[in-house]
């Protein structure tokens, strides 16, 4: 068969058409393919600073406790290492934060701080876009970048910083496939969202400790209100549980943790401290004296210890005597005992619910600590004792900082004294702490 010249040409045009669009097709297919950093309700995109990644690290533990992100994970290597450092990179600069690690079972573990309250401190993060990755520095200098994939169940966290001047910025922290991202933008702080949250412990049908009929709830009361007014005149945004005799959230069945309780109230608040004040009680032992700042078992005590030192000289009352629990002075830290697991798991099996399988002598004994902190600190009130609502949030990776400040006993006279007569004195030492904590120069 006889083709003709000009069939001839136009098949060759043909063929020429079809290789130039496999080409298009092929470079957009590329581009899609691309996994996204960020997906949300609103928007996908699609950010690369450092492209020259050479491998994946997994992430195993992502959270946000008060006002720190922290994360550990796994990555397989066969280098000598010399340094591991997450990086932060933009488009003008890069934030460098150094990693703890350990080679176990032929991988390296690494993790940002073993302390819960540190790690990146979000609040000094500039605005901006960020994709985070994992650097690895070999002893002979050689240089390599991991993507970071999300293990867990919790791809996206939000978190405002706390008021400096009357501004804040909303941090988002995101990921997809083995994209991490913070976004930092100015934004103002919501109607419903605070800096702290103050908890005048016990109230209504729940005096607290009494004595010659003065109420432990009154006196937590008066100085919760005096300290109120004191961080809120350094700029902070300020929640607190109860402004009159109540206990909040009492309703049947709500306890605590339902919505309106005492813990519900600091989540629903994106707070990022948790500060309850109380009165400590001791009637067997009225030699019994002093300041107790009760945190968390691995965070570092810097704030407790602020409070304590502060308290101390401002109203002139003595570090607690009590030696039990103790870490240093004035802070102390209180678990469950083995003998009070047991007793638990008796109560279990009487009101036929399932013992809470993560207790054990490393959980966090005052609620007040320990619910407030989601998965960080071990909650686990879950609804399964129908004695208690559930915490909504006990599952939460992200958590507030918890302090209990037992600011003395009032059953010893001395530190009664000082409790009914330095009102003012407590809530300008625990302002003074904050202050000195958060590095707020007003």
């Amino acid at each position: 068969m006889r083709i003709s010249k000009r069939n001839l040409i136009l098949g060759i045009i043909a063929i020429i058409l079809i290789i130039i669009i496999s080409i298009l097709l092929i470079k957009q297919f590329s581009k899609d393919e691309k996994p996204d950093i960020k997906v949300d309700e609103k928007k996908q995109d699609t950010l690369i600073y450092n492209t020259n990644v050479e491998g994946i690290a997994n992430i195993n533990n992502i959270y946000i406790y008060g006002m720190h992100l922290n994360l550990s994970g796994e990555v397989n290597t066969t280098s000598d290492i010399s340094s591991i450092e997450l990086v932060l990179f933009n488009k003008s600069d890069k934030k460098r934060y150094n990693l703890e690690y350990e080679y176990i079972d032929n991988k390296v573990k690494f993790y940002l701080s073993n302390k819960i309250n540190e790690g990146i401190y979000l609040d000094e993060i500039l605005k901006g876009e960020y994709q985070v990755l994992l650097k690895i520095t070999s002893s002979d200098e050689v240089i390599r970048y991991y993507s970071l994939n999300n293990n867990t169940a919790y791809s996206y966290m939000d978190y405002y910083t706390i008021t400096r001047n009357g501004k804040n910025n909303y941090i988002e922290i995101s990921t997809l496939s083995t994209q991490m991202v913070i976004r930092v933008t100015e934004k103002t702080l919501p109607k419903d969202v605070y800096d702290i949250t103050i908890d005048p412990g016990h109230g209504g049908d729940d005096p607290g400790a009494v004595k010659n009929d003065i109420y432990e709830s009154y006196i937590n009361l008066e100085v919760a209100l005096k300290l109120k007014k004191e961080l809120e005149n350094l700029g902070l945004k300020v929640k607190i549980t109860r402004t009159g005799d109540y206990n909040p959230g009492n309703i049947a069945g709500i306890s605590p943790y339902g919505k309106g309780g005492r813990v519900a109230i600091g989540y629903e608040t994106k707070s990022k401290l948790f500060l309850s004040v109380h009165s400590n009680n001791l009637p067997l032992y009225p030699q019994n004296n002093g300041v107790e700042i009760y945190t968390s078992t691995n965070n570092n005590k810097q704030l407790a210890s602020l409070i304590a030192s502060n308290i101390v000289k401002e109203t002139k009352i003595n570090y607690s005597s009590k030696k039990q629990d103790k870490v240093m002075n004035g802070v102390y830290v209180r678990n469950f005992t083995t003998s009070e697991i047991n007793t638990f798991k008796r109560e279990a099996k009487e009101n036929n619910y399932k013992f809470y399988e993560t207790i054990n002598t490393k959980t966090q004994y005052y609620y007040v600590i320990r619910e407030t902190g989601g998965i960080i600190t071990g909650a686990y009130v879950d609804g399964r004792n129908k004695d208690y609502s559930a915490n909504l949030y006990y599952n939460s990776n992200i958590g507030l900082d918890g302090y209990l400040i037992e600011m003395g006993y009032i059953t010893n006279s001395n530190d009664l004294k000082i409790l009914l007569n330095k009102k003012n004195q407590y809530a300008i030492a625990i302002k003074n702490a904050v202050k000195e904590y958060l590095n707020i120069t007003n």
